[in-house]
């Protein structure tokens, strides 16, 4: 058995990415292999192997993810139609309208997911690994403190939600009784699942975040900025002469050839971001040390692939925002109605013989309505507090080449909202 290091992106994100598997939403494979190095990497004395860690499409994921698909979906219809036609033939319009719409947003969160994952956030999930894997060739942290915290804060995401859930549909279920053991059940998983996007979501924004303060960093290293003022993230960034294939010599830059590194796709004006050796010309050894961190050849080559590396993690955010853009739509709309719903419940007073039942959810309600709202809230506070904190550190970064467009749009997003 192949034993991951635990400073490592992959290892970071593992536990979530084996709940992930094991409820359909990772379709895909962890493997890792070593790729053997190109010939102009050998011209270059390079003669190590890669070793690389990636997502591979795995068939009897697909088929997985499907089964889940369909039984959701018939269960949810049946649930459906069993309650339109025998719960709700009693009751207020506006009670039927609140239940329903609340139904309909938490299961087509989890069927859109499931549906994404099978069509098209499978290959664009792959994509963004492979970016990630690109990056770690040329980035080489020093410090694992921050994968610690990067899998300490997935597990802990994990725990309380499954403590929250847990104490929510344990007391539905203890109220109701065991017959509808099967119905709370999928509910459960049906609002699991939806949890689970979110702490995807915020994960990858923690990896992202923590990505581009390591390019802000050795960009003020290169730029002789005052790390004190600008508050960096602890951890340090160095490069391996043998990943970026720069020269020992002083007179000479040699920067990563292209089809050692695939240009970025997603915007054509960033893909030329190498300069050649041409274009940078004679450089004078005679110059101030405050600035030949600028202009010494090996400076400049680093620039570059720190450049290279900032279009990378801008693709990423890009893909990111595609793989969950809807799903989060849906959730929030979710979140909205599902409070709504609750408050709508422990308020409401009708008289006759099926408010009875009504009338003892506005004592016992208060159980469950306290743990679908803390749920909720837990929920937008790592989308917010996530997006914030990145939001302040771009504004404080923005001359060290920091990206904003990714979180930007997550900010009007929840501005608009």
């Amino acid at each position: 058995m192949i034993k991951f290091k635990s400073n490592d992106v992959h290892s970071a994100v593992m536990p979530l990415y084996y709940v992930s598997r094991l409820l359909g939403l990772a379709s895909y494979r962890y493997e890792k292999h070593t790729s053997k190095p190109s010939a102009s990497s050998k011209s270059r004395n390079d003669i190590s192997q890669y070793p690389e860690r990636e997502f591979r499409t795995s068939k009897c994921g697909i088929i997985y993810t499907t089964i889940i698909l369909l039984a959701l979906f018939v269960g949810i219809v049946y649930y459906l139609v069993h309650k339109i036609l025998y719960d709700f033939t009693e009751v207020k319009i506006t009670y039927v309208v609140t239940q329903v719409m609340t139904l309909c947003l938490s299961t087509a969160t989890t069927l859109v997911s499931l549906g994404l994952e099978l069509t098209l956030n499978r290959k664009r999930m792959e994509k963004v690994m492979l970016k990630f894997t690109q990056i770690d060739r040329i980035l080489n942290l020093e410090s694992n403190s921050i994968y610690r915290r990067i899998r300490c804060f997935v597990i802990l995401e994990l725990v309380l939600s499954l403590i929250l859930l847990g104490a929510r549909h344990g007391y539905e279920l203890w109220s109701r009784g065991e017959r509808h053991y099967i119905t709370v059940s999928m509910r459960f998983i049906v609002h699991f699942m939806s949890t689970v996007m979110i702490v995807q979501f915020v994960s990858f924004i923690q990896v992202l975040k923590q990505r581009y303060c390591c390019v802000n960093e050795s960009l003020a290293v290169l730029g002789d900025i005052d790390d004190k003022l600008l508050n960096f993230e602890q951890g340090r960034v160095s490069f391996t002469e043998h990943k970026l294939g720069i020269s020992s010599s002083n007179s000479t830059s040699i920067v990563p050839h292209a089809e050692e590194i695939p240009n970025s796709e997603s915007h054509p004006h960033n893909s030329s971001i190498f300069t050649s050796e041409s274009e940078i010309g004679h450089i004078s050894t005679n110059v101030s040390s405050k600035f030949i961190s600028h202009r010494h050849p090996q400076g400049v080559t680093n620039i570059h692939a720190l450049r290279y590396v900032h279009t990378l993690l801008y693709d990423i955010g890009d893909l990111i925002n595609s793989i969950y853009g809807i799903q989060i739509l849906l959730a929030m709309a979710y979140i909205f109605m599902s409070v709504v719903k609750y408050f709508h419940v422990v308020m409401i007073s009708n008289v006759g013989t099926i408010n009875e039942e009504i009338s003892s959810f506005k004592v016992n309600g208060i159980i469950p309505l306290v743990c679908v709202v803390s749920i909720h809230v837990a929920n937008l506070l790592w989308l917010q507090l996530n997006c914030n904190c990145f939001h302040s550190s771009y504004c404080i970064l923005s001359c060290s080449f920091t990206a904003f467009g990714f979180f930007n749009w997550i900010l009007r997003f929840f501005t608009d909202l």
